[in-house]
């Protein structure tokens, strides 16, 4: 559910639908999370992994961290609240 914020990237294309129902509360408790999980995801892989488009005399590198900021707040532009408290409180560093 967290990879369905990645837009035309997003995957699976379809989620399957629950084995039980699901009231409205617990719906948005799970988007909540889902989201959060998604930006989790989001940060470790700028974090850990090294990109072809981040080069160094022709070498993959790992962002810094303003880099990572950067990419967060401009690919989720409705979490910027969030994802400063993320960092305030050192979650993200």
């Amino acid at each position: 559910m967290h990879h369905c914020f990645q837009g035309d990237r997003s995957y699976p294309k379809r989620l399957p639908q629950p084995c039980v129902d699901w009231t409205k509360e617990k719906e948005v408790l799970a988007s909540y999370c889902a989201r959060l999980i998604s930006l989790i995801d989001f940060y470790d892989a700028a974090t850990h992994r090294k990109n072809e488009k981040f080069t160094k005399d022709g070498i993959s590198r790992i962002k810094t961290n303003e880099e990572v900021q950067n990419l967060l707040l401009k690919h989720n532009t409705d979490q910027r609240y969030l994802i400063s408290e993320l960092y305030q409180q050192r979650i993200f560093t």
